[in-house]
């Protein structure tokens, strides 16, 4: 199966695959494609952000900072998102040979590919609701009312136990 969000629940479990939404852009210099966490999900390390550049499994740091300030007004400080990307770029726009493992990219338009990451992230949690819907309160006056009503329609006799203090106290005065 190649369905990435298949492969996060795989991987990371159900709760945290209930928690992600779905991102794709298309642009002339970046295709970006996978999942974003909501906030909550957010940990204390950068070792649930990854993603895979041109199909290879990559680090920049400009993407990290891009990611990072995308979330930086939904997330605590020292707080760092889950995020599973997979992007297309031309190769003749990046250089892989900063590093002998050729996992560290650098980008030849560093500007233009960080405002695009950071606006498709941005958009993505703009458009989803990720703070829960409560049901207002009721006014407790309203609430106090009903259960006067509520209990006004119910016919209640006497309750066991004072059913024999009665019958006690009609034979006293007998």
């Amino acid at each position: 199966n190649t369905q990435l969000k298949d492969i996060i629940y795989h991987i990371f479990g159900r709760d945290i695959t209930a928690g992600v939404m779905p991102v794709h852009k298309e642009t002339e210099i970046l295709t970006v494609d996978g999942y974003i966490g909501k906030p909550f999900l957010a940990r204390g390390n950068r070792n649930y952000e990854i993603y895979f550049i041109n199909g290879r499994y990559s680090k920049s740091r400009l993407l990290t900072k891009s990611i990072e300030d995308a979330y930086k007004s939904y997330v605590m400080k020292h707080q760092y998102p889950f995020v599973v990307l997979q992007m297309k770029i031309d190769p003749a726009r990046m250089d892989v040979n900063v590093h002998p493992s050729k996992m560290e990219i650098r980008f030849h338009q560093e500007e233009t590919v960080y405002k695009l990451l950071t606006a498709v992230i941005r958009g993505a949690l703009a458009q989803t609701d990720i703070i829960p819907q409560v049901p207002p309160k009721e006014d407790k006056t309203q609430t106090s009312d009903r259960k006067k009503n509520e209990r006004a329609q119910i016919p209640r006799g006497p309750e066991p136990f004072e059913k024999k203090r009665l019958e006690a106290v009609a034979a006293a005065v007998r």
